[in-house]
């Protein structure tokens, strides 16, 4: 799926949210220290943020070739490399950063990946994921509906299909926050650390491995 989208991924997902994406990746900023492994890195939208603001190097990886190629073509300062992200060609301790945005959602064994994400960082380093998540109730029903029925039929308008955005629609309601903080700490993360954006349509997390 994330194949057949690279060609009309990024712009589709700063007009479908309105632009709050790149608003939701600056708040991380803080937390990233260089050198940082970006998994489910896409396109390599974070290598671009964080060269704007000098905070390179990044290596990003991702399971869809094109995508990676893409990411090569556009943001040639990053290093790529195409791999399994519960399963990564890396050495235990080998960063003091990894991240992972908007990717939580499509990965379909979570304390498996964040057993990974512990293995390659080094003592003391941070982790930290950026997600959808669903607003609270009140918000919900209303926000569900756009996801579901909106969302897909713009998204079709703009040349996508329907179909892969109605995936999109279920993988956030699959996403239980207060779970994705529960497997960190099963990982054995400490100082884990979670917050809610813009109304709660977004969770942060970021934990650290101990010392």
């Amino acid at each position: 799926m994330f194949n057949r989208l690279v060609d009309r991924y990024e712009r589709l997902n700063h007009l479908l949210s309105l632009r709050i994406d790149e608003y939701w990746r600056r708040k991380t900023l803080r937390y990233l220290k260089p050198p940082v492994l970006d998994l489910c890195c896409g396109t390599g939208e974070v290598a671009a943020l964080l060269h704007r603001f000098g905070r390179g190097p990044v290596i990003g990886v991702d399971f869809a070739e094109r995508m990676l190629r893409q990411a090569r073509r556009r943001r040639p300062y990053a290093w790529y490399l195409q791999a399994d992200a519960r399963a990564l060609p890396l050495r235990d301790a080998a960063v003091p950063t990894v991240s992972c945005f908007f990717s939580l959602r499509n990965l379909s064994d979570l304390s498996a990946f964040f057993a990974e994400v512990y293995r390659v960082l080094q003592p003391g380093g941070r982790a930290v994921f950026l997600d959808m998540t669903l607003p609270p109730v009140p918000l919900r029903p209303l926000y569900s509906r756009y996801l579901r029925w909106i969302l897909p039929r713009i998204a079709g308008l703009l040349g996508a299909s329907p179909e892969d955005y109605r995936y999109l629609a279920d993988s956030i309601h699959r996403l239980q926050p207060q779970r994705v903080g529960s497997l960190l700490k099963q990982a054995g993360f400490v100082e884990v650390a979670a917050r809610s954006l813009v109304g709660g349509t977004a969770g942060l997390w970021v934990a650290k491995k101990p010392l």
